[in-house]
């Protein structure tokens, strides 16, 4: 039963970061998605994002502490635009941000989203799945 709490976390997790890379893509035209493909990259896109959070954020984190300090932890969007930009590394032609500036707000929006739907939907879920 521990395991399929674990896969349903993980799923969930992922529909959330591709859903909000998708509402991203479709409100702004910050950052180039391959029309075609839009839903499939969104799926790509929000698996890297989870993979990259769990395995690459915690380095940044720890290597950007100090900046983050400093900074009253506004360096945190830096960090996730580093992400972002893995993203657009692997998935190729299909995602291009057009510039720096661009991809920081893009990572300041997908932050801001992806706290509000997780606090409103995603935890309340979990807590009455880990309770049943």
């Amino acid at each position: 039963m521990k395991y399929l709490k674990e896969s349903l976390k993980v799923i969930i997790y992922i529909f959330l970061y591709s859903l909000t890379f998708y509402i991203c893509g479709a409100l702004f035209k910050l950052f180039y998605i391959n029309k075609t493909y839009v839903y499939v990259i969104s799926i790509l896109a929000g698996i890297l994002i989870y993979l990259f959070n769990r395995i690459i954020m915690p380095l940044l984190n720890h290597f950007t502490l100090p900046l983050t300090g400093l900074t009253f932890g506004l360096f945190y969007f830096v960090n996730n635009a580093i992400i972002l930009k893995l993203v657009e590394l692997v998935l190729n032609q299909n995602v291009r941000f057009s510039n720096l500036v661009n991809l920081l707000i893009i990572s300041v929006v997908i932050t801001i989203i992806t706290f509000i739907i997780e606090e409103l939907f995603v935890k309340p879920f979990l807590k009455v799945i880990n309770y049943e």
